[in-house]
């Protein structure tokens, strides 16, 4: 079983406009964000007509362990809405660092 958490909506959200590889944290009356690092925040290179669907990868206070959601972003005018833009909490799931070999085929 894969292990989740979840993190205020408000927070993950915020999160999702940091660029990768920057520290992170945010204080609040109501609670301290525990994200310290956004890994990655790319596209997934998943589209639907109105959407682009990116994740959000971080990693938590006091931890080493990744977490991951994923979001979307509107891509026309018409579709202008913030991330994770939906009431509630937001469910990232842990996940591990892979490296994945491409084989490229060129001619010269």
């Amino acid at each position: 079983m894969t292990d989740m958490i979840k993190i205020p909506n408000k927070i993950a959200r915020e999160a999702s406009y940091i660029e990768d590889s920057l520290p992170y944290a945010i204080m609040s009356p109501e609670y301290f964000a525990p994200i310290t690092v956004v890994v990655e925040n790319r596209p997934t290179g998943q589209t639907t007509r109105w959407d682009e669907i990116r994740e959000l990868v971080v990693k938590i206070q006091g931890s080493e362990k990744l977490w991951r959601a994923t979001y979307r972003v509107g891509l026309t005018e018409n579709q202008d809405y913030p991330p994770f833009d939906y009431g509630g909490d937001v469910e990232f799931k842990s996940v591990e660092r892979k490296t994945r070999m491409v084989e490229e085929v060129y001619y010269e």
